[in-house]
């Protein structure tokens, strides 16, 4: 009698089991489906529909997993990463956070810091290509320019972000561009007639700022090893002399904004000068490179005249940088469909996005394709997020909930974030 009131009761707790089961597995497939722009559900895992009723065996697949502790590594110098580290991440010192990676770098990876409480990046294969390649690279010939290309949202930034790690860290001279496609549509009033080059444009709060995080970035360089190679004249009552530290150029561009413009300029050809003399290795990092090479900005002057980017003086300098005329050095960019409103939005190739004359421009180049993740990375994604406490809902952690997120966000690392911040 005893025996069969267990059996009866046993019976009870399995079928309550099964009813929260397809509650749950509902609640969390429309969940999912919000973040999904396009609103289509991913399909069920095959065998398997919305009203099967679990049984004892095939409801451990559907219990939360133990989180594993592989997807990190104790190295945290990237200029030791190898094949053996791809796909797992590695910690920055957050006190080294505003050097390494000045405000700007990456807007995304930036204000994941406070939520995270650390600075982590994952150790992607197209990233330990580059360095490593960069590692036997002979520095006596021009630049290598390497391009990394993929679909929005792959990586690419994040990519080169290690890279520039790497680079800092042995002690390379960093000259970085943000992002170039920003610089033809944001701050319409900051586009004014050259002060030194008639028909041009100068913009002077932007330069100002990248002046800044310039002179944060290389200041031993600027202090002591660079130095002036001639007189440079600003107005009737202020000039820098030759022989100077060049840390009193970039002073003068910050200190007087209308001529921080012409500052970048005088900067950029004494870094290319120099770079022979064997004092640094020139490190040139630009994301969103096809923006240098873009026919308009987005700006207005009177009369309904559209700013063309080869107007634009700051455009025009480090364009003169990507021809690769100097040595020591290695140059690194992206290509990218972020503010890139002429370009088709599903064409992310290089040719497509650069165009002729920048395709042109910057050949020779070695392209680097940035896929989407991995399984490998992509299950180390999912455990850093857990154990970040980016993962909350107890559905989402379990086998099927991974598999319903790897589909909805097509393992992209971009999609997968935004996906995340709302479970």
């Amino acid at each position: 009698m005893a025996a069969s009131s267990c059996k009866g009761m046993l019976d009870i707790g399995f079928t309550m089991l099964a009813a929260a089961a397809r509650n749950t597995n509902r609640s969390t497939s429309w969940r999912c489906i919000r973040c999904l722009s396009s609103g289509v559900a991913p399909p069920p895992p095959p065998g398997t529909s919305s009203d099967t009723i679990p049984t004892p065996d095939n409801t451990q697949s559907s219990q939360p997993q133990p989180q594993r502790e592989d997807f990190r590594t104790s190295e945290s110098n990237p200029v030791n990463h190898t094949a053996r580290h791809l796909g797992q991440y590695y910690t920055i010192p957050m006190a080294d956070v505003p050097t390494v990676f000045p405000i700007g770098y990456s807007a995304r990876w930036h204000k994941l810091l406070k939520p995270f409480q650390e600075a982590s990046i994952m150790i992607r294969k197209p990233a330990v290509e580059i360095m490593d390649v960069m590692r036997h690279a002979d520095y006596t010939n021009p630049p290598i320019k390497y391009l990394m290309y993929g679909r929005k949202g792959s990586g690419k930034t994040t990519c080169l972000n290690h890279i520039l790690h790497s680079c800092h860290n042995q002690g390379c001279l960093i000259v970085h561009i943000p992002c170039a496609n920003s610089w033809n549509v944001n701050n319409k009033w900051d586009f004014l007639d050259s002060v030194s080059h008639e028909g041009m444009y100068d913009q002077p709060a932007l330069s100002s700022e990248w002046l800044k995080h310039f002179r944060s970035r290389n200041e031993h360089f600027l202090k002591k090893v660079i130095l002036t190679s001639k007189c440079y004249e600003w107005s009737k009552r202020e000039q820098t002399e030759a022989g100077e530290p060049l840390l009193s150029v970039v002073d003068q561009g910050l200190n007087r904004p209308k001529n921080a413009t012409d500052v970048i300029g005088v900067v950029l050809k004494e870094l290319r000068d120099q770079s022979s003399s064997g004092k640094y290795r020139l490190i040139l990092a630009v994301k969103a490179v096809n923006g240098l090479f873009a026919e308009m900005t987005n700006v207005r002057k009177p009369g309904g005249y559209l700013i063309p980017v080869n107007e634009l003086r700051m455009a025009y300098h480090f364009k003169k940088m990507l021809k690769g005329q100097w040595t020591n050095g290695a140059i690194i960019m992206t290509v990218d469909q972020h503010n890139c409103h002429q370009a088709p939005k599903w064409d992310f190739k290089p040719l497509h996005l650069l165009q002729k004359q920048g395709f042109e421009w910057l050949d020779p180049f070695v392209p680097v394709y940035v896929e989407n993740y991995s399984d490998k990375e992509f299950e180390s994604c999912m455990q850093y997020y857990i154990s970040k406490q980016w993962i909350q809902m107890e559905q989402a952690k379990t086998e099927e909930g991974k598999l319903h997120l790897k589909l909805l966000s097509e393992s992209n690392p971009g999609s997968f974030e935004r996906i995340c911040a709302s479970l």
